[in-house]
């Protein structure tokens, strides 16, 4: 360690060059980096589970799934005015972006069917579609089919009959989460009533949330940025406390974000704390260095035996 400090004592203005080089091509490299989720990245790609997963997926359906329940206080949901927000929101599932449409399920969808034996055959035809009943006749046979078919009750329609159960999956390349969060909450909202709740859950909505609180989360960290900046202008009261840590933080933002877009990684939104934690290290590291450095200094008297004495002590820890 002390040769490497020596090293690096004598050899500053040559690392310090390629440190500012080495910054500014990070920094080119970082304004390049796209912030989106990609529900893929955040699956162990080897696991066998995950193999039969990516071969199956657009097939048979993947885990990217919303599911809206809309449920009723009073009543049941075999009313004209609860079928009409089942409907409506069945159509505006289907025709949000990224929806796979051989993969959402509702009682008002077309591929939800009655199956049954007559005397002339086998008869299909969907459940409640393309109308919903208009009156109590329409109602009640609706009731008879819901009820009569086992892999409607309980599954799309509750067995006490006050909520319905609709099953979106979407498709898992770049697909715009904000935007399709903004969607359904907007359908939810026009969909309430005194009467009737709507829930909505499932990965797409969880990654929702994170971009619907993005604002609050840079704000936060933002408050926190002036925060540390208030405390080091305390406790130092120069402007080398001050710059000196900040500098060491603003380098390694850019380098990790630099590396980032160098790897081809997007900028996932659920990670964003990681690299203000690890910037917040920096800045405790840089802390650590300097006090050493005066410490050092005030033994020694010496500018360069103070820098050296210095990393010799640090570098190992610092870069555990």
């Amino acid at each position: 360690m002390r040769r490497l400090a020596i090293f690096i004592v004598n050899k500053r203005a040559i690392i310090l060059g390629v440190i500012v080089a080495a910054t500014l091509w990070f920094a080119y490299l970082s304004v390049k980096i796209e912030m989106y989720t990609a529900f893929s990245d955040l699956l162990p790609v080897d696991h066998p589970y995950i193999r039969v997963h990516d071969r199956f997926w657009k097939t048979f359906g993947g885990a990217n799934v919303v599911l809206l329940s809309i449920e009723v206080s009073e009543g049941d949901i075999f009313n004209i005015p609860v079928l009409e927000k089942i409907k409506k929101l069945t159509e505006m599932v289907e025709q949000t972006p990224g929806a796979n449409n051989y993969q959402i399920f509702s009682i008002g969808r077309q591929k939800v069917k009655d199956v049954r034996a007559t005397a002339w055959g086998i008869e299909v035809q969907p459940v409640m579609w393309p109308n919903v009943p208009q009156n109590s006749d329409e109602i009640e046979r609706l009731r008879d089919i819901v009820y009569a078919n086992p892999t409607i009750v309980g599954r799309l329609v509750s067995e006490d009959g006050k909520a319905a159960l609709i099953t979106a999956a979407f498709h898992e390349e770049r697909l715009d989460y904000a935007a399709l969060f903004d969607r359904i909450q907007q359908a939810i909202k026009q969909a309430e009533d005194a009467n009737t709740r709507v829930f909505a859950a499932g990965e797409p909505i969880l990654y929702g949330w994170i971009y619907h609180h993005l604002s609050s989360i840079t704000l936060i960290v933002a408050f926190t940025c002036l925060s540390i900046l208030a405390i080091l202008i305390l406790y130092y009261r120069n402007l080398n406390g001050v710059i000196i840590p900040l500098l060491s933080a603003g380098i390694t933002f850019i380098w990790g974000t630099g590396f980032s877009a160098l790897m081809g990684y997007n900028f996932e939104p659920l990670i964003l704390v990681v690299p203000f934690l690890i910037a917040a290290r920096t800045i405790s590291h840089s802390i650590q260095f300097r006090e050493r450095f005066f410490e050092e200094l005030e033994r020694y008297g010496d500018k360069e035996k103070a820098a050296i004495e210095s990393a010799t002590g640090l570098i190992m820890p610092g870069s555990a």
